[in-house]
């Protein structure tokens, strides 16, 4: 889960903000820190949530996607 959200930051300097690759890391750690919440493995680091939303919604607005970023808008 750490992993891929440390994957975002080089993939946004390297391929952009709406690359395919970049907002495919995005997905799959959010996707990772959705799936440990209910088994009890939260990130330890708060701000971990908060910075994969935040790339989440920065590649999202840069690619144009309106509709994906109302709904990340809430999560941060």
């Amino acid at each position: 889960m750490k992993l891929q959200a440390m994957l975002i930051i080089p993939l946004i300097h390297t391929k952009g903000y709406a690359a395919l690759e970049t907002i495919a890391a995005v997905e799959r750690a959010s996707l990772l820190i959705e799936q440990a919440k209910p088994i009890g493995e939260p990130p330890e680091d708060p701000l971990l949530l908060f910075a994969v939303l935040g790339g989440s919604f920065a590649a999202n607005v840069v690619a144009g996607n309106v509709e994906a970023c109302h709904d990340v808008a809430p999560a941060c």
